[in-house]
C-alpha cells in the first residue's frame, strides 16, 4: 500500500485514559509515530529508528529510549521489525479477535480475572463516505439504531463502554460494514448470504490476521465461527482456517445472539465447513453477569439482535444449556 498525504486520527483518543495518562512530550511522540506509519503506508509499520530519528530531528538512541517508555506505558508492543500498535493492548497469553465483543464476553471477563492481557479488535468500526448513498438496509439500520448522523462514532463508543466494563483493551479498526461495503449485501437478507469473492474484507482480514500472527506467534487468536452467515463472520471464519494452516492457533467461537436463538443454525454451520472442528465448553459463571452488562453497553443494537424477546433471558438460557446443567458456559470450537 502506498503512502498518503493524510492519516485518520478518531477524536475518542481524547478521552482514551491510556493516551492521556502520557506525558506531553510521549504524546507528541505517539502522534508522529501515526504520522510517520501513514506516510510510510506498508500497514502500519514505522521505518528504522536510524530513519525515524533523522527524521524526527533527533538522536536514534534518545527515540529508542522513548519508544521503549511509550510501550512501557500504553503496555503496547513495538515488534522487531518497529511496528508500534499504539492505544493497544497486546496480549502476551490470549488474543482476542471479535466482530462483536458480546459474543464471548464471559470467557474475556475470566480470562482477564486470571491476569491474561486481552485485545479485541473490531475490524469493521470505519464510518461510511461522507455523502454516498446508502443502501436499503443501511437507511433501516439507521433508523433502528436511532444514533442520527454519526451512527459508527456512537457504536464506537458503546463498544468502548463494553469493554470497560469487561476489563480488557480495545482497537478498532477502519473497514466497513457489510452494508456499506459491497452493494448486495444491503439489500435484503444479502449481508447474511453468499460471500461476494471480490469484497475487500477477505484481503484486509487475512492480512490483519496475518499481521497479529507475526508480531505474536505464541498468542490464541479467537475469529467467530460463522453462525447465523452474517458475511463479516463468514470471512473472518475463513481468514482463521487460512491462519490455522499457516501455524497459527485458532480457536473459534460460537456468534451470539445467532446461536443463541436458533440451535439449528450451529448444526447448519458446521455442516457448511470443510472439516470437523472439535467443541471445549469453558465455564463462565463467575463471568457472566459482566458479560450481560457488556451486552446491554451496546444500547443501539438490542431491538435488532433481540427483537421483542427478553436479552437477559436468551443469553442466560443458551450459557446454561452449554454448561448442561452445572452454571454458565460458553461454547469454543478446534480444529485438530
Amino acid at each position: 500500500m502506498g503512502s498518503s498525504y493524510w492519516i485518520k486520527l478518531y477524536h475518542e483518543v481524547l478521552n482514551d485514559p491510556k493516551m492521556g495518562r502520557l506525558p506531553d512530550r510521549l504524546w507528541r511522540r505517539v502522534i508522529e509515530c501515526f504520522l510517520l506509519a501513514g506516510e510510510l503506508g506498508e500497514g502500519g509499520y514505522l521505518p528504522d529508528v536510524e530513519d525515524m530519528a533523522w527524521k524526527l530531528r533527533c538522536e536514534a538512541s534518545q527515540l529508542e529510549a522513548e519508544l521503549t517508555e511509550v510501550a512501557a506505558t500504553l503496555r503496547s508492543y513495538v515488534s522487531k521489525s518497529g511496528m508500534l500498535e499504539a492505544l493497544a493492548v497486546v496480549a502476551d497469553e490470549v488474543r482476542k479477535l471479535a466482530e462483536e465483543s458480546q459474543t464471548a464476553a464471559g470467557q474475556i471477563a475470566g480470562l482477564v480475572d486470571q491476569g491474561a492481557r486481552v485485545l479485541v479488535i473490531t475490524l469493521c468500526a470505519g464510518d461510511p463516505p461522507r455523502g454516498a448513498p446508502l443502501s436499503p438496509f443501511a437507511r433501516y439500520l439507521h433508523r433502528e439504531w436511532g444514533l442520527g448522523d454519526e451512527p459508527m462514532r456512537l457504536r464506537r463508543a458503546e463498544d468502548a463502554r463494553a469493554l470497560r466494563i469487561l476489563g480488557c483493551d480495545g482497537l478498532q479498526l477502519d473497514q466497513l460494514d457489510a452494508p456499506y461495503r459491497v452493494a448486495r449485501y444491503g439489500i435484503g437478507d444479502g449481508w447474511r448470504g453468499e460471500v461476494d469473492p471480490d469484497d475487500p474484507l477477505i484481503p484486509a482480514s487475512l492480512a490483519i490476521l496475518s499481521q497479529l500472527h507475526v508480531q505474536q506467534p505464541d498468542a490464541r487468536i479467537y475469529v467467530p465461527l460463522g453462525v447465523g452467515n452474517h458475511v463479516d463472520h463468514q470471512i473472518l471464519c475463513e481468514a482463521g482456517r487460512r491462519l490455522h494452516d499457516a501455524g497459527a492457533t485458532v480457536v473459534w467461537y460460537e456468534d451470539a445472539p445467532y446461536a443463541a436463538k436458533d440451535p439449528a443454525a450451529l448444526r447448519q454451520r458446521l455442516m457448511m465447513l470443510p472439516e470437523s472442528l472439535t467443541p471445549e465448553v469453558i465455564d463462565i459463571t463467575s463471568g457472566l453477569e459482566r458479560k450481560l452488562a457488556a451486552i446491554t453497553a451496546h444500547e443501539s443494537q438490542q431491538r435488532e439482535l433481540f427483537g421483542d424477546a427478553d436479552m437477559t433471558q436468551v443469553m442466560t438460557g443458551y450459557a446454561a444449556e452449554i454448561a448442561g446443567g452445572r452454571g454458565y458456559g460458553e461454547r469454543l470450537w478446534q480444529r485438530r
